[in-house]
Protein backbone atom coordinates (compact mmCIF):
# COMPACT_ATOMS: atom_id res chain seq x y z
CA UNK A 1 0.00 0.00 0.00
CA UNK A 2 2.81 2.46 0.96
CA UNK A 3 4.53 1.76 -2.52
CA UNK A 4 0.96 2.12 -3.92
CA UNK A 5 0.73 6.07 -2.64
CA UNK A 6 4.60 6.51 -3.49
CA UNK A 7 3.78 5.64 -6.82
CA UNK A 8 0.53 7.68 -7.33
CA UNK A 9 2.51 10.89 -5.80
CA UNK A 10 5.34 10.75 -8.64
CA UNK A 11 3.09 10.32 -11.13
CA UNK A 12 0.94 13.21 -10.15
CA UNK A 13 4.40 15.21 -9.61
CA UNK A 14 5.49 14.32 -12.82
CA UNK A 15 2.33 15.08 -14.82
CA UNK A 16 2.20 18.81 -12.96
CA UNK A 17 5.99 19.01 -13.56
CA UNK A 18 4.98 18.48 -17.38
CA UNK A 19 1.92 21.19 -17.72
CA UNK A 20 1.79 24.83 -18.24
CA UNK A 21 1.32 26.49 -14.76
CA UNK A 22 1.05 30.27 -14.03
CA UNK A 23 0.05 32.35 -16.48
CA UNK A 24 -1.41 29.69 -19.36
CA UNK A 25 -2.56 30.04 -22.85
CA UNK A 26 -5.85 27.98 -23.52
CA UNK A 27 -6.86 26.66 -26.88
CA UNK A 28 -9.77 25.32 -27.73
CA UNK A 29 -10.28 23.79 -31.21
CA UNK A 30 -13.79 22.54 -32.87
CA UNK A 31 -14.68 21.09 -36.33
CA UNK A 32 -17.62 22.99 -38.46
CA UNK A 33 -20.27 21.07 -39.08
CA UNK A 34 -18.85 17.76 -37.62
CA UNK A 35 -22.34 16.24 -37.30
CA UNK A 36 -23.34 17.11 -41.00
CA UNK A 37 -20.56 15.49 -42.00
CA UNK A 38 -20.54 12.52 -40.05
CA UNK A 39 -23.89 11.82 -41.27
CA UNK A 40 -23.46 11.87 -44.87
CA UNK A 41 -19.37 11.44 -45.23
CA UNK A 42 -18.17 7.87 -45.19
CA UNK A 43 -14.43 9.21 -45.30
CA UNK A 44 -15.37 11.72 -42.17
CA UNK A 45 -13.66 8.62 -40.03
CA UNK A 46 -10.84 8.70 -42.42
CA UNK A 47 -10.56 12.37 -42.30
CA UNK A 48 -11.13 13.01 -38.52
CA UNK A 49 -7.87 11.02 -37.97
CA UNK A 50 -6.35 12.96 -40.26
CA UNK A 51 -6.72 15.79 -38.65
CA UNK A 52 -5.94 14.42 -35.12
CA UNK A 53 -2.73 13.67 -36.99
CA UNK A 54 -2.21 17.13 -37.79
CA UNK A 55 -3.21 18.93 -34.05
CA UNK A 56 -0.74 16.46 -32.56
CA UNK A 57 1.99 16.41 -35.10
CA UNK A 58 1.93 20.26 -34.11
CA UNK A 59 1.63 20.29 -30.52
CA UNK A 60 4.40 18.20 -30.33
CA UNK A 61 6.24 20.39 -32.88
CA UNK A 62 5.22 23.57 -30.76
CA UNK A 63 5.59 21.99 -27.01
CA UNK A 64 1.60 22.16 -26.15
CA UNK A 65 0.16 20.38 -23.43
CA UNK A 66 -2.54 18.42 -24.87
CA UNK A 67 -4.91 18.34 -21.81
CA UNK A 68 -7.91 16.28 -23.40
CA UNK A 69 -9.72 15.94 -26.24
CA UNK A 70 -14.01 15.38 -27.12
CA UNK A 71 -14.84 14.05 -30.20
CA UNK A 72 -13.51 16.31 -32.77
CA UNK A 73 -12.15 19.07 -30.62
CA UNK A 74 -9.15 19.75 -28.92
CA UNK A 75 -8.39 21.47 -25.12
CA UNK A 76 -4.18 22.31 -25.45
CA UNK A 77 -2.32 24.59 -23.07
CA UNK A 78 0.62 26.64 -23.49
CA UNK A 79 2.95 28.24 -21.19
CA UNK A 80 3.38 31.08 -24.00
CA UNK A 81 0.67 32.97 -25.80
CA UNK A 82 2.87 33.66 -28.95
CA UNK A 83 3.72 29.88 -29.43
CA UNK A 84 -0.41 29.22 -28.60
CA UNK A 85 -1.05 31.88 -31.67
CA UNK A 86 1.38 30.17 -34.16
CA UNK A 87 0.65 26.85 -33.00
CA UNK A 88 -3.27 27.82 -34.56
CA UNK A 89 -2.08 29.36 -37.71
CA UNK A 90 0.30 26.79 -38.39
CA UNK A 91 -2.78 24.20 -37.99
CA UNK A 92 -4.40 26.25 -40.03
CA UNK A 93 -1.83 25.83 -43.03
CA UNK A 94 -1.10 22.22 -42.29
CA UNK A 95 -4.27 21.61 -42.99
CA UNK A 96 -4.56 22.79 -46.51
CA UNK A 97 -2.13 20.21 -47.43
CA UNK A 98 -3.84 17.34 -46.62
CA UNK A 99 -5.35 14.55 -48.85
CA UNK A 100 -9.00 14.84 -48.02
CA UNK A 101 -11.15 12.20 -48.75
CA UNK A 102 -13.12 12.77 -51.89
CA UNK A 103 -16.50 12.66 -50.31
CA UNK A 104 -15.07 15.61 -47.54
CA UNK A 105 -14.10 18.23 -50.26
CA UNK A 106 -17.53 17.66 -51.88
CA UNK A 107 -19.32 19.13 -49.43
CA UNK A 108 -19.86 22.98 -48.88
CA UNK A 109 -18.23 23.12 -45.36
CA UNK A 110 -14.89 20.74 -46.80
CA UNK A 111 -15.25 22.48 -50.82
CA UNK A 112 -12.05 23.52 -52.25
CA UNK A 113 -12.12 27.89 -52.39
CA UNK A 114 -9.11 29.19 -54.43
CA UNK A 115 -7.22 32.56 -53.97
CA UNK A 116 -8.64 35.40 -56.41
CA UNK A 117 -6.91 34.95 -59.85
CA UNK A 118 -6.08 31.31 -59.11
CA UNK A 119 -7.80 28.69 -62.03
CA UNK A 120 -9.33 25.60 -61.27
CA UNK A 121 -7.43 24.19 -64.17
CA UNK A 122 -3.66 25.58 -62.69
CA UNK A 123 -4.14 24.49 -59.30
CA UNK A 124 -0.94 22.34 -57.43
CA UNK A 125 -1.41 20.45 -54.11
CA UNK A 126 0.24 22.43 -51.72
CA UNK A 127 0.94 25.19 -53.40
CA UNK A 128 -0.74 27.94 -51.11
CA UNK A 129 -3.41 28.34 -53.58
CA UNK A 130 -6.32 27.49 -51.31
CA UNK A 131 -7.89 29.73 -48.95
CA UNK A 132 -9.81 26.83 -47.73
CA UNK A 133 -10.20 23.22 -48.40
CA UNK A 134 -11.01 20.30 -46.82
CA UNK A 135 -11.92 20.61 -43.02
CA UNK A 136 -12.04 23.86 -41.08
CA UNK A 137 -11.68 24.09 -37.78
CA UNK A 138 -12.79 27.07 -35.53
CA UNK A 139 -9.94 28.36 -32.50
CA UNK A 140 -10.09 30.38 -29.61
CA UNK A 141 -7.86 31.72 -27.47
CA UNK A 142 -7.41 33.43 -24.11
CA UNK A 143 -4.66 33.41 -21.71
CA UNK A 144 -4.73 34.03 -17.95
CA UNK A 145 -3.95 31.58 -14.88
CA UNK A 146 -6.68 29.19 -14.59
CA UNK A 147 -6.95 26.79 -11.84
CA UNK A 148 -4.73 23.22 -12.03
CA UNK A 149 -5.77 19.85 -11.20
CA UNK A 150 -4.34 16.32 -11.53
CA UNK A 151 -6.37 13.61 -13.04
CA UNK A 152 -5.74 10.19 -12.26
CA UNK A 153 -7.74 8.64 -14.83
CA UNK A 154 -5.43 10.22 -17.42
CA UNK A 155 -2.32 10.72 -15.80
CA UNK A 156 -2.74 14.37 -16.31
CA UNK A 157 -3.47 18.00 -15.58
CA UNK A 158 -7.07 19.75 -16.79
CA UNK A 159 -7.83 23.37 -16.24
CA UNK A 160 -10.44 24.89 -14.56
CA UNK A 161 -12.06 28.17 -14.05
CA UNK A 162 -13.31 31.79 -16.20
CA UNK A 163 -10.00 31.44 -18.40
CA UNK A 164 -10.78 28.33 -19.72
CA UNK A 165 -14.61 29.13 -19.66
CA UNK A 166 -13.55 32.25 -21.81
CA UNK A 167 -11.41 30.27 -24.39
CA UNK A 168 -14.20 27.56 -25.29
CA UNK A 169 -16.74 30.59 -25.11
CA UNK A 170 -14.65 32.74 -27.56
CA UNK A 171 -14.17 29.29 -29.74
CA UNK A 172 -17.97 29.27 -30.23
CA UNK A 173 -18.38 32.78 -31.62
CA UNK A 174 -16.44 31.89 -35.07
CA UNK A 175 -16.80 29.84 -38.02
CA UNK A 176 -14.45 27.30 -39.39
CA UNK A 177 -11.18 28.32 -40.50
CA UNK A 178 -11.00 31.51 -38.00
CA UNK A 179 -8.72 31.98 -35.36
CA UNK A 180 -10.15 34.13 -32.69
CA UNK A 181 -8.63 35.41 -29.19
CA UNK A 182 -8.65 37.55 -26.69
CA UNK A 183 -7.16 40.64 -26.00
CA UNK A 184 -5.36 39.30 -22.96
CA UNK A 185 -3.63 37.23 -25.33
CA UNK A 186 -2.63 40.17 -28.06
CA UNK A 187 -0.91 41.65 -25.32
CA UNK A 188 1.23 39.09 -24.43
CA UNK A 189 1.93 38.50 -28.02
CA UNK A 190 5.91 38.82 -29.34
CA UNK A 191 6.78 41.64 -31.68
CA UNK A 192 8.05 39.24 -33.82
CA UNK A 193 4.85 37.34 -34.17
CA UNK A 194 2.60 40.39 -34.45
CA UNK A 195 4.93 41.69 -37.41
CA UNK A 196 3.98 38.61 -38.75
CA UNK A 197 0.10 38.90 -38.84
CA UNK A 198 -2.62 39.77 -39.30
CA UNK A 199 -5.18 41.20 -36.70
CA UNK A 200 -9.04 42.42 -37.05
CA UNK A 201 -10.07 43.90 -34.08
CA UNK A 202 -14.00 42.35 -33.71
CA UNK A 203 -14.99 44.38 -30.76
CA UNK A 204 -16.35 43.81 -27.54
CA UNK A 205 -18.98 40.56 -26.96
CA UNK A 206 -21.45 39.04 -24.24
CA UNK A 207 -19.75 35.40 -23.18
CA UNK A 208 -22.77 32.91 -22.70
CA UNK A 209 -22.63 32.18 -18.91
CA UNK A 210 -19.93 35.52 -18.08
CA UNK A 211 -20.70 38.83 -16.37
CA UNK A 212 -17.85 41.17 -18.32
CA UNK A 213 -17.65 41.22 -21.83
CA UNK A 214 -14.85 40.39 -23.68
CA UNK A 215 -12.80 42.24 -26.48
CA UNK A 216 -12.08 39.60 -28.98
CA UNK A 217 -9.33 39.91 -32.23
CA UNK A 218 -9.46 37.66 -35.00
CA UNK A 219 -5.69 36.55 -36.08
CA UNK A 220 -4.84 35.41 -39.14
CA UNK A 221 -1.38 34.33 -40.85
CA UNK A 222 -0.84 36.87 -44.39
CA UNK A 223 -1.17 34.30 -47.04
CA UNK A 224 -4.88 33.08 -45.20
CA UNK A 225 -5.59 37.15 -44.24
CA UNK A 226 -7.96 37.18 -47.46
CA UNK A 227 -10.28 34.45 -45.64
CA UNK A 228 -13.86 36.23 -45.02
CA UNK A 229 -15.91 35.36 -42.30
CA UNK A 230 -19.52 36.41 -40.97
CA UNK A 231 -19.89 38.31 -38.07
CA UNK A 232 -19.32 37.03 -34.90
CA UNK A 233 -22.46 35.61 -33.29
CA UNK A 234 -23.88 37.22 -30.20
CA UNK A 235 -22.27 40.57 -31.58
CA UNK A 236 -22.78 43.95 -28.85
CA UNK A 237 -23.69 46.63 -30.11
CA UNK A 238 -21.62 49.58 -30.83
CA UNK A 239 -23.85 52.43 -28.85
CA UNK A 240 -21.61 54.67 -26.46
CA UNK A 241 -21.76 52.81 -23.39
CA UNK A 242 -20.73 55.20 -20.94
CA UNK A 243 -21.23 53.24 -17.48
CA UNK A 244 -21.29 49.70 -16.34
CA UNK A 245 -22.38 47.70 -13.57
CA UNK A 246 -24.42 50.03 -10.77
CA UNK A 247 -26.12 52.52 -12.75
CA UNK A 248 -27.14 55.76 -10.27
CA UNK A 249 -30.09 57.54 -10.50
CA UNK A 250 -30.27 60.31 -12.69
CA UNK A 251 -27.29 59.31 -14.75
CA UNK A 252 -26.54 61.19 -17.33
CA UNK A 253 -24.86 60.79 -20.93
CA UNK A 254 -20.93 62.01 -20.64
CA UNK A 255 -20.96 62.92 -23.93
CA UNK A 256 -24.18 65.04 -24.34
CA UNK A 257 -25.83 65.36 -20.65
CA UNK A 258 -28.84 63.62 -21.78
CA UNK A 259 -30.36 61.33 -19.52
CA UNK A 260 -28.82 56.99 -19.29
CA UNK A 261 -31.47 54.09 -19.81
CA UNK A 262 -31.08 50.65 -18.96
CA UNK A 263 -29.18 48.60 -22.18
CA UNK A 264 -31.60 45.81 -21.21
CA UNK A 265 -35.04 46.53 -20.50
CA UNK A 266 -35.14 50.42 -21.76
CA UNK A 267 -35.84 51.94 -18.53
CA UNK A 268 -34.42 55.55 -17.80
CA UNK A 269 -32.43 54.77 -15.03
CA UNK A 270 -34.65 57.13 -13.23
CA UNK A 271 -36.88 54.71 -12.52
CA UNK A 272 -34.27 53.12 -10.91
CA UNK A 273 -35.83 51.26 -7.69
CA UNK A 274 -34.60 48.92 -4.15
CA UNK A 275 -32.23 49.75 -1.79
CA UNK A 276 -29.09 48.03 -1.06
CA UNK A 277 -25.80 47.61 -1.58
CA UNK A 278 -25.34 45.27 -5.07
CA UNK A 279 -29.23 44.84 -4.87
CA UNK A 280 -30.62 47.11 -6.73
CA UNK A 281 -32.87 46.80 -9.62
CA UNK A 282 -34.34 48.23 -12.64
CA UNK A 283 -38.36 48.57 -12.60
CA UNK A 284 -39.39 45.94 -15.15
CA UNK A 285 -36.31 44.00 -14.86
CA UNK A 286 -35.14 41.08 -13.19
CA UNK A 287 -31.44 41.40 -13.73
CA UNK A 288 -29.31 43.04 -11.23
CA UNK A 289 -27.85 46.02 -11.73
CA UNK A 290 -24.28 44.57 -12.10
CA UNK A 291 -25.19 43.13 -15.31
CA UNK A 292 -27.12 46.49 -17.09
CA UNK A 293 -25.03 48.53 -19.37
CA UNK A 294 -26.27 52.07 -19.21
CA UNK A 295 -26.69 53.90 -22.84
CA UNK A 296 -28.05 57.38 -24.05
CA UNK A 297 -31.41 57.76 -23.98
CA UNK A 298 -31.26 58.98 -27.53
CA UNK A 299 -30.48 55.66 -28.92
CA UNK A 300 -34.00 53.57 -29.98
CA UNK A 301 -35.79 50.32 -28.14
CA UNK A 302 -34.85 48.90 -31.83
CA UNK A 303 -31.03 49.78 -32.29
CA UNK A 304 -30.46 48.10 -28.69
CA UNK A 305 -31.83 44.93 -30.03
CA UNK A 306 -30.06 45.20 -33.04
CA UNK A 307 -26.42 43.28 -32.91
CA UNK A 308 -22.91 44.63 -34.59
CA UNK A 309 -19.55 44.74 -34.45
CA UNK A 310 -17.07 47.44 -34.32
CA UNK A 311 -14.55 47.06 -37.56
CA UNK A 312 -11.10 47.57 -37.64
CA UNK A 313 -8.14 47.38 -40.75
CA UNK A 314 -4.97 46.40 -40.61
CA UNK A 315 -2.47 49.28 -41.92
CA UNK A 316 0.17 47.15 -41.34
CA UNK A 317 0.93 43.56 -40.28
CA UNK A 318 0.44 43.89 -36.50
CA UNK A 319 -1.28 47.46 -36.23
CA UNK A 320 -4.48 47.67 -36.09
CA UNK A 321 -6.35 50.99 -37.30
CA UNK A 322 -9.98 52.00 -36.28
CA UNK A 323 -12.89 52.36 -39.67
CA UNK A 324 -14.32 55.92 -38.88
CA UNK A 325 -17.75 54.57 -38.95
CA UNK A 326 -19.21 51.83 -36.46
CA UNK A 327 -21.98 49.27 -38.34
CA UNK A 328 -24.14 50.28 -35.50
CA UNK A 329 -26.19 53.01 -37.00
CA UNK A 330 -26.82 55.81 -34.37
CA UNK A 331 -29.31 58.75 -34.91
CA UNK A 332 -28.35 61.61 -36.42
CA UNK A 333 -26.93 64.37 -34.49
CA UNK A 334 -25.40 62.01 -31.56
CA UNK A 335 -22.11 62.21 -30.59
CA UNK A 336 -19.88 58.88 -31.77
Amino acid sequence: VVYALLAKRRRRAEAIRRAPKGTVTIVFTDVQDSTHLWDVCPGMKEALEQHNEVMRLFIEKHGGYEVKTQGDSFMVAFQEASVAVKWALDVQEALLRVQWPEDILMEESGKEVLREGTSQISKEEGSGKYLFRGLRVRVGIHTGTPELEYNPRTNGVDYFGPVVNGAARIEALGAGGQVLMSIETHALLTTELLSECSFLFLGRFPLKGMVNEQEVLQVSSLSLAPREFPELKRAHPASPVTARNKVSLGQTCESCSRPLMCKYCAKDTASVVGKGKGTRRFSGSSRPSTKHLAVCSTTSKTELAETTSWAFTVASPGTLTTLTTPRFGLKEGHPS
